[in-house]
């Protein structure tokens, strides 16, 4: 059985798209069960990361001396994003550009700050633009998408990455770094976490507020693992 080494952006989907295969059809095979229990979400996987490939050969009739058509479907899947103001609150009710394989989708976003819809299962970039003002001219939100690019919760660049895309001002590097110690006390401070040694910590507020200075070591844990993968599967 051939396997697929893992990619950066790469997640079951686009895998399958890859090969003809439904992503769900992969993530149940007996195959794939280690990385099953490893990787629970199937659209959230990790470079290095292999998934087995079980090949199917398909077969359709067809007239003998004459040319025939075949339609193969592309498979989509659904993008989800929120946004949320620097307090955490939802922006309902937005207009929002959303340019994903060359086609626009526009919107305005659910109560909840959702943007959902269909796009194609392999892209893995795209653009999103948001006006908090139906009046201004030009969007207060105008970003390049990373579509599968985030990695699961158990590596430091999951958790980076998260606290970024929630506002906390860190760089998905893979390393402990200054910023990433301010913005784990930040997120501590906000969702009344303990913490996780005794150096000094971020006050409650808007996650964009000087913290105390980082002057220690502090582990990400599992409490932050635990709230910040809630935070996003409550999305």
């Amino acid at each position: 059985m051939p396997t697929h080494p893992v990619r950066q952006g790469e997640c079951l989907s686009s895998i399958g798209w890859r090969y003809g295969l439904e992503a769900k059809d992969l993530h149940v095979h007996p195959a794939n069960s280690d990385l099953k229990a490893k990787r629970p979400y199937p659209n959230i996987l990790a470079p290095g990361d292999v998934v087995e490939i079980e090949l199917k050969q398909k077969w359709a009739p067809a007239a003998t001396e004459r040319l025939n058509s075949f339609v193969l479907k592309r498979p989509k899947v659904k993008f989800r994003i929120v946004l949320l103001n620097p307090r955490e609150e939802p922006y309902q009710g937005k207009r929002f550009e959303l340019t994903v394989g060359g086609k626009k989708r526009v919107g305005k976003t659910a109560a909840s700050g959702l943007i959902e819809c269909d796009i194609p299962a392999q892209e893995q970039s795209g653009h999103l633009r948001v006006w908090l003002d139906d009046d201004d001219p030009e969007p207060h939100i105008d970003k390049d998408l990373a579509i599968g690019h985030l990695d699961p919760i158990d590596h430091v660049t999951g958790v980076q990455a998260r606290l970024e895309n929630l506002g906390y001002g860190c760089t998905a590097n893979g390393e402990v770094d200054e910023a990433t110690l301010i913005a784990l006390r930040r997120f501590r401070a906000r969702h009344d976490l303990p913490e996780a040694n005794q150096s000094a910590s971020a006050e409650v507020g808007d996650p964009s507020a000087d913290p105390a200075p980082a002057d220690a070591a502090e582990p990400i844990d599992d409490p932050v693992r635990g709230k910040l993968q809630g935070l996003y599967e409550a999305r």
